[in-house]
């Protein structure tokens, strides 16, 4: 029997989410740029990858989609002989990170916390689609996990109270002074 398999599934989640949104504070720290996201390639109940959303200026990534980072060190099979099977993110995946992971045939599963409504409300991201209708409409190939953990969601949006993003030029910004300090505030 797995850790996965004796370990309540939504508990399970809920860890591995928190650890997406360490990855999420990581990018709100550190690029400034991009809408701060992370996001945890699995194999199982093991951790295969991780990525957080950059501005594209690490370097060695190819890619600056926390869900693509992710799922492009799992990928590394260097490193990694197993592939992934899910993919846990602290915000819902956009359109196109959902097309890729459509492609991944190893990929069953797509957990999120934040769904993309709630940083369309804020005019941080586009209206569009949400997963769960792109699933129904076009069968994506994977199951859908929004998790809805008070605790969790709650931590998750803290990193976008310090983001804005330009209407006009679509430029993201994060605060990242003002959130480092929200982050020694709540340490306290």
């Amino acid at each position: 029997m797995s850790a996965f398999e004796t370990y309540p599934e939504h508990l399970f989640f809920d860890a591995v989410a928190n650890k997406a949104i360490d990855l999420a504070e990581r990018s709100a720290l550190k690029n400034g740029k991009d809408i701060p996201v992370g996001a945890i390639a699995l194999f199982g109940a093991a951790i295969v990858g991780i990525g957080y959303a950059s501005d594209g200026g690490e370097p060695g990534l190819d890619h600056m989609h926390a869900e693509l980072v992710a799922l492009e060190a799992a990928g590394n099979r260097l490193i990694n002989p197993f592939p992934a099977d899910t993919v846990v993110s602290s915000m819902e995946p956009c359109e196109s990170c959902q097309e890729v992971i459509a492609l991944d045939e190893n990929i069953t599963t797509v957990v999120f916390v934040t769904p993309r409504t709630e940083l369309a409300g804020r005019g941080l991201v586009n209206h569009r689609r949400s997963i769960e209708e792109r699933a129904a409409q076009f069968e994506l190939p994977y199951n859908v996990v929004r998790l809805d953990n008070p605790d969790v969601n709650q931590r998750a949006l803290e990193p976008f109270n310090y983001t804005t993003r330009d209407l006009i030029t679509g430029k993201t910004k994060v605060d990242s002074d003002g959130f480092r300090a929200h982050i020694a505030q709540r340490i306290r």
